[in-house]
């Protein structure tokens, strides 16, 4: 998935590096974050902290940009229920 988001991002001209992060929202994370190969998990309670201690930051225009070349025009969020699980067609 970081792959694919990456290659959308660096077609509209944003060569920015991506990281998964896996949210834990329901579950306990014992050592909040968890690194692994290719993503980090987080516990709910840690994930503020773990965005916001981040070194490489966007400035607000490219967090616009970013979401511009990942959202499909006139796409809303109204495919995922509040659980965070896709609803049903």
């Amino acid at each position: 998935m970081p792959g694919q988001v990456r290659q959308l991002l660096l077609e509209a001209g944003i060569d920015e590096w991506v990281e998964a992060v896996v949210v834990a929202s329901r579950a306990s994370v014992s050592r909040s974050p968890m690194r692994f190969r290719q993503a980090y998990v987080v516990s709910i309670k840690g994930v503020v902290d773990f965005v916001v201690g981040r070194r490489h930051w966007l400035r607000s225009s490219k967090v616009l940009a970013v979401v511009a070349s990942l959202v499909e025009p006139g796409e809303d969020d109204s495919s995922v229920d509040r659980g965070g699980t896709p609803s049903a067609p």
